[in-house]
């Protein structure tokens, strides 16, 4: 499916791809392209430690986007074909999801942080009240 998008054309050279085991040819096919992929077991060998950790640290820059992509999908408009007539309406389609997802991402961290300084008003109300009862 990347390979027939030809999306790999489009990806500056400076720019890290990183993807999984899946893209074997990716190397061959956009040699242009900066990828960093976890390497395979071979067969019938195990791998060393160095590229365990080698591939631990690729997860872990992986699971971000992995992360996005499946709060993304919940939009079922995305994850599902399109039958109806237009070009760009998959596109406006993942433009409104991601808009969305942005937006609940944002909402959510404003909420954490209004929380956050509601506990800690109500904390320092509480040391207050507990000072004022003792001087009384």
């Amino acid at each position: 499916m990347f390979k027939d998008s030809n999306i790999g054309k489009g990806i500056p050279p400076d720019v890290d791809t990183i993807v999984d085991k899946g893209f074997d040819g990716i190397k061959t096919e956009y040699p242009n392209l900066t990828v960093i992929m976890p390497k395979k077991k071979p067969r019938g060998q195990d791998l060393t430690n160095e590229e365990k950790e080698a591939n631990k640290v690729i997860s872990k820059r992986r699971i971000v986007n992995e992360h996005a992509l499946a709060h993304i999908k919940k939009y079922n408009s995305v994850s599902h074909v399109y039958r109806n007539k237009g070009n760009d309406i998959a596109d406006r389609f993942m433009l409104i999801a991601c808009s969305l997802n942005n937006y609940h991402i944002d909402h959510k961290e404003a909420a954490w942080h209004d929380l956050m300084i509601l506990k800690s008003t109500l904390r320092e109300a509480r040391l207050i009240e507990n000072i004022i009862s003792l001087h009384v």
